[in-house]
């Protein structure tokens, strides 16, 4: 240790510190990587998880985990971006809102130029309009949108597109019908 130490200008002590320190580390040019981990790896950055996060969950050193996110970007950057897209929550109010709205003949675009349904795009209006009117036991769509569309063909229980704007309408009562379910 004294020969190295004073080729590089460090004392023995602090060389054999050094030394003992990698000795405990797993060496990236020793370690080899598997498909099973690869797919953890790429798992866990699609996941938005931290490289701290990464080397925890695997027993490895961080600079390891860091010089095979490098490789794996390299090869393939698609396969560390994440795939999950923030789904927005929607609260049964919401949902209801954009159900009445549908009903009356407003398409998805201008129900989001409303911006009565805040942080919800477009494309999250349409997949959660979709949602209600594609499922159901057989039938077409939700309990909410069957009930809610039985309702508005029921002389006294119409409503507009201002009544709702305006929050004029009794939220929740669809739940209160005798409707199909």
């Amino acid at each position: 240790m004294e020969d190295i130490g004073e080729r590089i200008g460090r004392p023995a002590e602090q060389v054999q510190k050094r030394y003992d320190y990698l000795k405990t580390q797993k060496a990236f040019g020793e370690f080899e990587w598997t498909k099973e981990l690869d797919k953890l790896m790429r798992k866990y950055k699609r996941e938005k998880k931290a490289p701290e996060e990464i080397a925890a969950a695997l027993d490895l050193p961080r600079h390891t985990i860091e010089q095979r996110i490098q490789t794996l970007w390299k090869r393939s950057p698609k396969s560390l971006k994440s795939t999950q897209k923030s789904e927005p929550v929607w609260s049964e109010e919401e949902e209801e809102i954009l159900l009445r709205l549908y009903i009356v003949m407003m398409s998805d675009k201008e129900i989001c130029d409303t911006e009565i349904l805040k942080g919800k795009g477009v494309g999250a209006i349409a997949t959660r309009r979709r949602h209600h009117l594609n499922s159901g036991k057989g039938l077409a769509g939700t309990e909410m949108y069957r009930k809610l569309l039985c309702a508005y063909r029921t002389p006294g229980r119409e409503w507009t597109k201002e009544d709702v704007l305006q929050k004029r309408v009794t939220f929740g009562e669809w739940k209160e019908l005798g409707y199909p379910d």
